[in-house]
């Protein structure tokens, strides 16, 4: 640096010399060019000189201030408390300043020249040589935190780093920064945080953690104690299941403060809620929660952190407390006062009722002439009616000393406090009294003395009491979340609790110096007036208690809405005294009022639009209050004529029965709504069917009974529906005729087979006999035995053709049925496919005669003939069970069988016509019939039908 100064001097010198050199040599150019006298060319050149000298003294000067600079500059570089060296590109150093010096032990001599490799740590130097690169390739200046050696001890320092190229050559300069203090409080931080874990850990009260959707995400071990709750069984779950509804209130208010001032609700500034709160146990405790918000670095909200303190022993503080403020009021409404007249010798004269009471001597006369001292517990009238004078303590009675104080110098005292022993059936106790003495005029010698005692025995006893009452109250108003403020006269605010000043979010003082105008300036413009008429009109009417509503505005700006409770004081002249003032902020309520309304006004709109009738109905007497257009398109009349007449008037005879037992049973709450069908008479007479829905509604807190109706029009619904039931009944009339008709046909068919064909095999069977003897009695002997076998066997044939066609026949019209009946005709069915198919068929009933219709008969019959064909065809069972009971009016027929089961589908096929055919027989007969069937488990068949 000094060197460069040192050139730059010397380059203004060179050039100063070149100026007086070419003014000189100019001026000796004029001299010989110009005819100018020789005394006026010595004073040009005085002139110049002059000139120059002063220029030199400029240069002198400056080169002084260089001088300086330079000093100054070396002086910052050695003082300075960071390290600085410059270095080559070598490492070799060239200069360090002190500081430098004593961080590395090393004096400047021992640097000069030295190698900054030697002074970095070993571990330290690759990330050095890193931050070297980096500084070169990005051009700018670059940092990074590495150690360097003092001596034996390792130094953890920050460096930065920039460089230039001087005169070709790179020149690097870095200042070390020593970070050991840095580093230990760094470590002090994590002892403390640390610290604060066993705190939280440790503590009586629970400390929580919630992300921004109330989630735990901590909470302390202390919750276990507190309410039973282990903290893996919090963790995780909803801040908000642990409250009462009333709980859950005070949190929304308290998010909407929080939404609508963040700053002011940060961690900094805690909302304070009391709230009941769930226990593992089941019962609820008192708590105060403190909430405090987190918000990022964009202010945007991140969850809450939070204290629970258990305050149950408070809340019951304050229940006492509000007892205690009740028995003070009695004691004052009731306080005792007793009187008596004393003269100078302190006996009795005159004593009223409460004082005769307090004496406890039934004859008043006895009182009169009696020593003061033993009427009023003297402590030496215990032993001896001696006293007031005569006694060995008495100068160290107060009453004693009040009295004779005031007969000699004729002062009245007050609140003289005396301590007496009385005694009465249980024995001696203790009494205070508070006492006044006056004289009453007299003549000079024989003034009396009137005594005023107050029994304040109770007083004393809750004066105590009384003292711990007003910390309590103070406790209440410190920590209620409604605001209280106490006015005076001029309705300046004498007293306003924290609650209020974080109502409004001004400061203490700022609050309690407002007066009247100030107060009605932070009201709402458009409430202001009102307000205030109204409560002057309330204190001109001497109103004791009043509320009021209105906007106020906030330290912030904004305006919240108040509702204010006042109890206003007044002396016993009927002036006003003051207020006491109770504040809740009800902005919340407000939006919810206003949500409210505009809930109402859709609720209008969907119920005028609504594609279905809708009315509201007083259900005792049938009034309608409240209708749809659309309710009176379906009634046939207009909205005020069904406003005017009773809304089940119109109902069908047939359906009116029906509409008011639902509505009994709706009103006794029995039932919570019903859905019900019913006809209904137009203006004009026709009948429409209408489908009909009423539920039970509260209307704005009223104890009248209402109704919503919902009607919608089915008239066409009930005529197609009408028109199908019709065309089904005439179907199913048509079904069991095409069966009376299949089984007249089979029975036609099988009484030809009976008459025509059996009648043929049978004659056939005796020609063939008669045949048979002929040809054997006309045929050689040989051959006989061959005719004989061949006859045999045709024989046989025309047997075998006789079963069949008896066994068609008995399938076409089973004559047993007519002769035997359904139960003996079904065991001989089920005897005759156990041989035919060899699986064992069990036949059961608890029925010996079963009496029904021929159709009945025949139907049941079938069914089993098809459940035992398709057990035969399909089921590849062993054994098939067939019961056949009666209960009540119930025919129950069930087969079960023990087969490979088929699966629901089969159940649902087109082609089951098996199936289908049993149900249509069902159907006929309005039996009921289930058909179940498991794949590998077998199938059942349950026919139920009435008889």
């Amino acid at each position: 640096m000094d060197l460069e100064l040192n050139n730059k001097l010397i380059e203004i010198n060179a050039d100063l010399k070149r100026t007086i050199v070419q003014t000189v040599n100019g001026k000796r150019s004029e001299l010989f060019g110009l005819n100018s006298t020789t005394d006026e060319l010595l004073e040009e050149l005085s002139i110049n000189y002059r000139e120059l000298e002063f220029q030199n003294d400029e240069l002198r000067r400056t080169y002084s201030v260089l001088e300086n600079t330079q000093t100054e500059l070396m002086d910052l570089f050695e003082g300075s408390p960071v390290g600085y060296i410059i270095f080559n590109e070598d490492f070799v150093i060239d200069r360090s300043n002190n500081y430098f010096e004593r961080l590395v032990g090393c004096g400047k001599q021992a640097l000069k020249n030295s190698n900054l490799e030697d002074l970095i740590a070993p571990e330290s130097q690759d990330l050095f040589y890193l931050h070297l690169k980096n500084l070169a390739r990005i051009n700018e200046n670059s940092s990074c935190e590495i150690e360097i050696k003092h001596l034996d001890v390792k130094i953890p320092v920050k460096v930065e780093t920039n460089y230039k190229i001087k005169n070709g050559v790179q020149q690097f300069m870095s200042a070390f920064t020593n970070l050991s203090v840095q580093k230990k409080a760094e470590e002090s931080l994590r002892e403390s945080e640390e610290k604060y874990r066993f705190m939280t850990e440790n503590t009586s009260d629970v400390i929580w953690y919630l992300d921004q959707d109330y989630i735990y995400q901590y909470i302390s071990p202390s919750d276990e104690i507190m309410r039973g709750f282990v903290q893996k069984e919090m963790i995780g779950q909803n801040f908000l299941l642990n409250f009462k509804p009333e709980g859950l209130k005070k949190i929304q208010i308290a998010n909407f403060n929080i939404a609508n001032d963040k700053a002011k609700h940060s961690t900094a500034n805690p909302i304070y809620i009391d709230l009941e709160q769930r226990c593992k146990d089941g019962n609820w405790i008192w708590t105060e929660i403190n909430i405090m918000t987190i918000y990022d670095s964009n202010f945007q909200l991140i969850g809450y952190h939070g204290i629970t303190r258990n305050i149950s022993e408070r809340k019951a503080a304050e229940i006492e407390l509000e007892k205690s403020r009740v028995e003070l009021k009695t004691i004052y409404d009731n306080a005792p006062v007793m009187m008596c007249l004393v003269n100078k010798k302190r006996e009795i004269l005159f004593s009223n009722k409460l004082f005769n009471d307090f004496s406890q001597i039934s004859d008043v006369d006895l009182l009169i002439g009696m020593p003061l001292g033993l009427v009023i517990g003297c402590v030496n009238s215990t032993v001896s009616p001696m006293g007031c004078g005569f006694g060995p303590k008495c100068n160290d009675c107060v009453i004693r000393q009040a009295v004779e104080n005031t007969f000699y110098n004729g002062k009245s005292l007050q609140n003289i406090e005396y301590d007496a022993v009385l005694e009465n059936d249980n024995g001696l106790y203790n009494i205070s009294l508070l006492g006044s003495t006056a004289l009453i005029d007299g003549n000079v010698d024989e003034k009396n003395l009137l005594l005023c005692l107050t029994d304040i025995t109770e007083r004393k006893q809750t004066e105590k009491a009384l003292g711990e009452s007003e910390v309590k109250f103070r406790l209440i108003a410190e920590n209620t979340s409604d605001g209280i403020m106490f006015l005076a006269n001029d309705n300046k605010p004498k007293y306003v609790s924290p609650a209020y000043l974080k109502l409004l979010g001004y400061s203490d003082e700022v609050t309690i110096a407002r007066d009247e105008n100030d107060i009605y300036n932070i009201i709402h413009p458009d409430d202001r007036d009102v307000t205030f008429k109204n409560i002057f009109k309330a204190i001109e009417n001497k109103v004791s208690d009043f509320t009021y509503i209105f906007r106020v505005k906030h330290s912030l700006g904004h305006y919240i809405w108040r509702e204010d409770h006042a109890q206003f004081k007044y002396d016993e002249n009927g002036i006003y005294a003051g207020a006491y003032v109770i504040c809740r902020d009800i902005s919340e309520r407000k939006k919810a009022e206003e949500a409210q309304l505009n809930s109402e006004k859709r609720f209008k709109t969907i119920f005028n639009e609504a594609p279905l009738g809708i009315a509201l109905i007083n259900s005792i007497d049938g009034h309608v209050y409240s209708l749809n257009k659309k309710f009176a398109e379906i009634a046939g009349r207009s909205i005020e004529e069904l406003t005017q007449i009773d809304w089940m008037s119109n109902t069908h005879p047939d359906d009116l029965q029906e509409v008011i037992d639902n509505m009994e049973l709706i009103n006794t709450k029995k039932i919570d709504s019903y859905n019900t069908e019913k006809r209904y008479f137009l203006k004009n007479g026709k009948v429409v069917w209408i489908n009909m829905t009423v539920a039970p509604m509260v209307i704005d807190n009223e104890s009248t009974s209402h109704h919503l109706c919902m009607i919608e029009d089915i008239t066409d619904r009930k005529n197609a529906a009408e028109i199908i039931k019709e065309s089904q009944e005439e179907l199913k009339q048509f079904a069991a005729h095409l069966q009376d008709v299949r089984e007249e046909e089979r029975t036609l068919l099988a009484r030809e087979i009976h008459d025509e064909l059996g009648q043929i095999l049978v004659a056939l069977k005796i020609d063939m006999g008669m045949l048979k003897q002929k040809v054997l009695k006309s045929t050689d002997l040989i051959k006989t035995v061959e005719i004989s076998e061949n006859f045999d066997a045709i024989s046989l044939l025309v047997d075998n053709t006789i079963k069949t066609a008896r066994r068609i026949m008995n399938g076409l019209r089973p004559q047993m049925l007519e002769l035997m009946g359904f139960i003996d005709s079904a065991k001989m069915y089920c005897n005759d496919f156990n041989e035919r198919y060899n699986i064992k068929c069990q036949f059961e009933s608890g029925i010996d005669n079963l009496v029904l219709k021929p159709q009945q008969t025949v139907a049941l019959f079938r069914v089993l003939q098809e459940t035992l064909a398709n057990v035969a065809r399909h089921s590849m069972a062993t054994e098939v069970k067939v019961n056949v009971n009666k209960i009540e009016k119930i025919v129950i027929l069930e087969i079960i069988d023990n087969g490979i089961g088929f699966s629901d589908s089969i159940k649902v096929k087109n082609d089951s016509y098996g199936l289908i055919g049993m149900k249509e027989r069902a159907v006929l007969l309005e039996a009921e019939i289930q058909i179940e069937g498991n794949l590998g488990k077998g199938a059942s068949i349950c026919l139920k039908m009435p008889c």
